[in-house]
Order: structure tokens, then C-alpha cells, then sequence
């Protein structure tokens, strides 16, 4: 370590105690997060992916910073971000958790394809609630607007978007006609209150006009980059930028729907993705459930 300091002192001149200081800090941190902290060039970090022991159909992010994966059975498990498996909670027997959305209190709300039904549950798996059964037919994507109270489901088999109070359980509103044509995968909200919908059927994403009460073409079908086919997730970042995943890739919009870039390489094997989540602001960080090869990947943005 002395020869270290000498070295560094010689080529540092007046800036030596700085580097020094790098150095030594060397000894405890990792590297890329004391490049971030000294503000040292453009740091490009690609997570590695996380291998899970089934197909993945939802995943979600926890305040610990570690990721819940659900597989369509009654068991939610926990994995760190370096991929190592935690915990899992474990539901009520005939549960069957398809995509989540992890709640400002602790719990989960999710979408249960065994009870035709959203489910609110703690993270020791006793279930708090229980919401639209009767109603929803193939619950997939949902999204909880928590300033409302109000969650939004993508109801597939029903072709439509149902919207609930979630502390009451009632229906509030159904956003598109029950239309079999149609197949909603996914829903999310921008940070304008505009309503984003999946619709893997018709290969479109579409935006709901609160003023004429319609649904519109947001992003068009097609292979090429800034179009989408089976578009199956959308997720919103505080800075209202848009990541839609859709068969064999991600891609990154702004809030008016204008194509800024593909997210993934080919390389990266993104075959069928499903659910998306926000890992992280700064860095612009997204997770999704990619079906294909039974794992979760996380891209820089």
C-alpha cells in the first residue's frame, strides 16, 4: 500500500491527497460505486441476471432494495439485486400470484388467476383483501394509484381495464367495452394521470382520454424500433419517461410517445418479457421478468 501512495503522489502533483484518499477507499468499496461518488468518467454497470428456478412472470421492487418474483403459483419469492435467493412468502393454497405491485405501506397488491381476483396480502402472506371477483375474468397487469386510492386492472378475457377503490373494493369505472378483440396486458399511469394500456391483441399501446372518454393509439404495431409487437409491459419513471417491453425487446418513449431508444441489446436474450419495475431513479435503473430463459434482468437506462 506504501508503494501505492508513492506512485500516485509522483503522478499526482497537487492533486494528490485526493487520490490517495480514492485509494484508500479502494480497500472497502466497490469500485463502481467509488466512481459514482467521485464523479469519476461515465460509469456503465450491466447487473448480471438473476437466474430463477421457474418461468417469471411478475417481479416487483422491495424497500430493502431486493426484487419479489412471482411464478403463477401461491408462493412469492425474494432475491437480491446479485441474485442470491432470499425468502419466500407463501399464500393461501389455490392462489395463483401473476403480476404484483408493491404498496408505500409494506404489502402486495397482485393479480390472482386462481381466484379471478386482485388480492392485497402482508409480507407474511395473510391476506388483507380481496377485490373484483365476480368481475374480473383474467386479471394480468395492474397499477395503484395511491394518492386516489384507486388501482387499475388489465383484465385480458374481458378486454377492458377496471378500475377499484382499494380500500372499499368497489368499482369505480371500466376504461374500453368488453371486447374480445382485445387482449390488456398491462397497465400504468403517467405522472400526469394519463392511463397507458398493453393491448397485446392488437399490438398497440394505447392512451386513455379522460376528456372524450376514448382509448387511442399511443405506439403503433411493428417490428422496427419504436414500434411494438405483443406489447406485455409498461411501466413510468419519475421523470415520466415510458419503457414498454414487447416481444424481443425494450424500449424507451417519452411522455408524448416519441421513440428515445432501444433499452436492450440482442445480445441480452429479451424474448418474452412480461412485468417491468422501476429498480432505481439515479441511476435509471428497470428490471423485468423475462419468461424465456427463467430469468430477471436489469438494465441501466
Amino acid at each position: 500500500m506504501h508503494r501505492m501512495y508513492t506512485e500516485m503522489e509522483h503522478a499526482a502533483g497537487d492533486g494528490k491527497h485526493e487520490l490517495i484518499k480514492i485509494a484508500t477507499a479502494f480497500i472497502t468499496k466497490q469500485p463502481i460505486d467509488l466512481l459514482k461518488e467521485n464523479d469519476i468518467g461515465n460509469v456503465v454497470f450491466k447487473p448480471l441476471p438473476i437466474k430463477v428456478e421457474d418461468h417469471p412472470l411478475g417481479v416487483a421492487k422491495c424497500d430493502d432494495d431486493c426484487l419479489l418474483v412471482s411464478f403463477l403459483t401461491n408462493q412469492i419469492h425474494k432475491y437480491n439485486q446479485s441474485g442470491e435467493y432470499t425468502s419466500k412468502i407463501t399464500l393461501p393454497k389455490g392462489v395463483m400470484v401473476y403480476r404484483m405491485y408493491r404498496m408505500k405501506n409494506g404489502n402486495i397488491a397482485f393479480s390472482d388467476l386462481g381466484n379471478k381476483c386482485i388480492q392485497v396480502c402482508d409480507m407474511n402472506g395473510h391476506v388483507i383483501k380481496s377485490i373484483g371477483k365476480g368481475v374480473l375474468k383474467t386479471p394480468r397487469g395492474i397499477h395503484i394509484d395511491e394518492a386516489s386510492n384507486v388501482i387499475y386492472v388489465a383484465d385480458e378475457e374481458n378486454g377492458c381495464v377496471f378500475m377499484f377503490n382499494i380500500n372499499s373494493g368497489k368499482q369505480l369505472k371500466k376504461i374500453g367495452s368488453e371486447n374480445e378483440e382485445h387482449e390488456y396486458t398491462d397497465v400504468a399511469l403517467t405522472q400526469t394521470g394519463k392511463v397507458l394500456v398493453a393491448d397485446e391483441g392488437n399490438d398497440q399501446v394505447l392512451l386513455y382520454d379522460y376528456k372524450d372518454q376514448s382509448l387511442k393509439v399511443f405506439i403503433n404495431d411493428g417490428y422496427e424500433d419504436g414500434k411494438v409487437m405483443w406489447p406485455s409491459g409498461v411501466v413510468v419513471d419519475e421523470d415520466d419517461n415510458i419503457i414498454i417491453a414487447s416481444i424481443d425487446k425494450l424500449q424507451l418513449f417519452t411522455s408524448d410517445g416519441h421513440f428515445i431508444k432501444r433499452i436492450d441489446e440482442q445480445e441480452d436474450g429479451i424474448s418474452v418479457p412480461l412485468q417491468l419495475c422501476i429498480v432505481s431513479n439515479n441511476p435509471c435503473m428497470v428490471a423485468v421478468a423475462n419468461e424465456s430463459d427463467n430469468t430477471i434482468k436489469i438494465f441501466n437506462y
